[in-house]
């Protein structure tokens, strides 16, 4: 997830025509009409809390008070491959958030049964967490302080409690990762899993990371929080997705992506990121795209639950389906948490696909060192 979410807004055009005398009057409206027209787009919320522009026949209504990604939503994170099966290559686009707070990961993780698969059925009467407790469009936890932070050195001068939430994250997270941040929020909440990463303003090839202390009890959940948060750097860091660039348009740039806008930036060829949501997203896009048309919070809900209902096998947990950035993160958090799976659902699928990944095998057994 990643910082403090900003509200979306939808992309209209007003333009004021004073008619004068006489053709030539008419003939200009009749101009200006048609640009206004030709130039419509539709503005979509990414994961960073920017707005991707697409051109589009008619308008689209966005969700309410979308926030940014596992990004914070991690305050964003929003977020985290294999070869793809298909000769040409497809746009798939910046992944949207529900409406209201999403910042917070909800991590009802995916547990195992007795025979090493994931349980990811939903119990009778399960939905999606919506986010904090204080309903849909619940506050984030507040942040009660902030640190530079220099490889494995958490500077300034933090409390004792919050010095042992950053010794947590350098004993799970590797070197390679610590030296991507710049700066740890500490957040104080009411117990829920609560995390983000976001791109540094100053340096979008670095990362801030917030999370919240008062999830310390549950080590194990505590645990799986950071790994998750994990996913999304390993996923999302400039190797994998660059920037967009400082002088170049936003819009630009995720229209000619070919491969997957998280919403950072394009997903290099072969990266992580775009080989999953090619994989594993390109057959359920536009039934997930259609959820962001709904503006309505209860509605929303409900057709958020109706989905990860009908496609739980293809998900770790409840939470991965909100979108493709927050699903990779939650495989790759149950990838290293978990023994390998059979591989008799999607969701194993996913699994696997890290699994015959040399490089993340690695990086596996690096972070369950620390465990």
């Amino acid at each position: 997830m990643n910082p403090e979410p900003s509200t979306p807004s939808q992309s209209t055009h007003q333009v004021s025509i004073r008619l004068g005398k006489g053709t030539l009057a008419l003939l200009t409206v009749l101009m200006l009409v048609s640009a206004v027209l030709g130039g419509f787009i539709v503005s979509r919320f990414s994961p960073t809390g920017t707005t991707t522009l697409t051109a589009a026949p008619a308008p689209v209504t966005l969700p309410a008070d979308s926030p940014p990604t596992s990004v914070p939503v991690d305050r964003k994170a929003t977020a985290d491959q294999p070869p793809s099966t298909t000769a040409a290559t497809t746009t798939v686009p910046a992944e949207p958030d529900p409406p209201g707070d999403s910042s917070t990961v909800q991590s009802d993780d995916g547990g195992t049964d007795d025979s090493g698969t994931i349980d990811s059925e939903p119990d009778d009467g399960e939905t999606i967490d919506s986010g904090p407790d204080d309903g849909l469009f619940g506050q984030d936890p507040s942040v009660a302080a902030t640190y530079p932070v220099s490889g494995r050195t958490l500077g300034g001068d933090p409390i004792p409690r919050h010095l042992q939430a950053w010794n947590r994250i350098t004993e799970l997270v590797p070197d390679r990762y610590l030296n991507l941040l710049t700066g740890l929020e500490i957040l104080e909440g009411d117990g829920d899993a609560a995390a983000y990463v976001y791109p540094d303003d100053n340096d979008p090839t670095r990362w801030v990371m917030g999370i919240d202390v008062s999830g310390m009890d549950d080590a194990e959940e505590f645990t799986h929080t950071i790994v998750h948060e994990l996913g999304h750097l390993v996923t999302l860091n400039s190797d994998q997705v660059p920037p967009v660039p400082v002088n170049s348009r936003y819009d630009a740039v995720a229209e000619a992506c070919r491969t997957y806008f998280t919403g950072e930036g394009c997903a290099l060829d072969g990266s992580y990121m775009g080989l999953f949501a090619e994989r594993f997203w390109n057959d359920i896009l536009d039934e997930w795209l259609a959820l962001d048309e709904i503006t309505d919070e209860d509605a929303y809900w409900e057709a958020a639950d109706r989905f990860w209902s009908r496609h739980a096998d293809r998900f770790i947990s409840d939470y991965a389906a909100t979108n493709p950035g927050e699903d990779m993160a939650e495989t790759f958090a149950w990838f290293v948490l978990n023994d390998r799976p059979a591989g008799d659902t999607v969701a194993e699928q996913k699994v696997l696909n890290m699994w015959d990944q040399p490089e993340l095998v690695s990086l596996r057994e690096q972070i369950r060192s620390g465990l």
